[in-house]
């Protein structure tokens, strides 16, 4: 067991029925809904030598709790941001970048599924004012994905849903042939259908469990779905 404090409300690493208390809840959930955190650590950790790209809206790499290389940062978007946030909203991909790869047994935060993996980030949205909506380019998207098989990365995350493009199918398709891995969100619009990008062949749908074992209520699903992973009320 980690000693990362917030550990003891990661259901999603570790679910023994615990209410994740950091996020207002009071009530448990279902024992062993969760990952295998701790059992798959007693086998291996993640390794340096495989990097991560989240694909998001900038990720702080001197977080005390991720201590990334900032040179494994890019902006598609032309704001010069190296992969950092820009927006006062661009805080989703720091939250990303924790469920995967937090630092473990550092006494601070949350522990990541993959500690120990090198995380990169590629910036591929502008933020509002008010926070909402988010501006995407496919290029922004296409250039990323380029961006991330000239670095040598290995995976991709993208927790997020576009406009279907041509432009990004073919670049999903020319980095997954490159060798690398995508996932990507199945979309949080109650659906019965998968969401762009995740419904691409070259690209693994994830749906968002709950910590009772069920699909969330905003969860999209579907034919084209492969995976579904905890995803609601999550510690990270």
């Amino acid at each position: 067991m980690p000693n990362d404090p917030l550990f003891d409300s990661s259901w999603t690493v570790r679910n023994i029925g615990q209410p994740p208390s950091y996020c207002g809840s009071t009530s448990g959930g279902l024992a062993d809904i969760d990952v295998d955190g701790p059992e798959a650590w007693d086998l291996a950790s993640g390794d340096p030598s495989v990097i991560v790209v989240v694909i998001d809206n900038g990720m702080q790499f001197n977080h005390p709790d991720l201590l990334a290389d900032p040179a494994l940062g890019f902006d598609a978007t032309g704001q010069n941001g190296g992969g950092w946030p820009v927006q006062p909203c661009d805080n989703h991909g720091t939250a990303v970048a924790g469920c995967i790869a937090a630092l473990r047994n550092n006494g601070i935060g949350v522990a990541g599924i993959a500690s120990g993996v090198s995380l990169a980030s590629a910036r591929i949205s502008i933020a509002s004012n008010l926070c909402s909506p988010w501006t995407v380019q496919s290029g922004w998207v296409a250039s990323a994905l380029e961006w991330s098989v000239s670095i040598g990365a290995r995976i991709t995350n993208t927790s997020w849903t576009f406009t279907t493009s041509s432009i990004v199918a073919d670049a999903y398709q020319a980095s997954a042939d490159a060798g690398l891995l995508h996932f990507a969100s199945s979309g949080n619009n109650a659906s019965t259908s998968i969401n762009f990008p995740a419904n691409l062949p070259s690209v693994v749908a994830n749906g968002s469990l709950t910590r009772f074992g069920v699909l969330a209520n905003s969860s999209n699903s579907g034919a084209d779905q492969e995976l579904v992973a905890p995803g609601a009320t999550i510690v990270c």
